[in-house]
């Protein structure tokens, strides 16, 4: 199997390629599957029971531990932004966050595992 996309899709390679790949309706040969026409896409959209912000709209989020212990300033809001790339946006923006620590937990000094 090779990269293949609507321009150079090539349908004998296709009719030959003998990798079933399982879904629920049924087998589809891999490289029919893994290309660019799209049955991934179609397949995948056909069976998908909620989306992540349909989840967290109607479940919320959960609580996050580490250690045993619950991790504090997660807020219920999703944020994929690393610290550094929030200063960098509020230094464009013109205002200032207040810095956080890209370590979910700070460990106390002097404590013995």
């Amino acid at each position: 199997m090779w990269f293949q996309d609507l321009f150079n899709y090539d349908f004998r390679r296709t009719e030959m390629c003998v990798i079933p790949y399982g879904t629920q309706e049924g087998e589809i040969s891999f490289c029919a599957y893994n290309t660019g026409v799209g049955w991934r896409q179609i397949i995948e959209n056909m069976h998908k029971t909620a989306g992540l912000a349909d989840w967290y709209q109607e479940h919320g989020r959960h609580a996050v531990y580490a250690a045993g212990k619950p991790v504090p300033g997660i807020s219920k809001k999703h944020s994929l932004s690393l610290p550094i790339v929030q200063q960098i946006l509020a230094e464009d923006a013109s205002e200032q966050l207040s810095p956080a620590t890209p370590y979910l937990v700070e460990e106390e000094e002097g404590a013995v595992a």
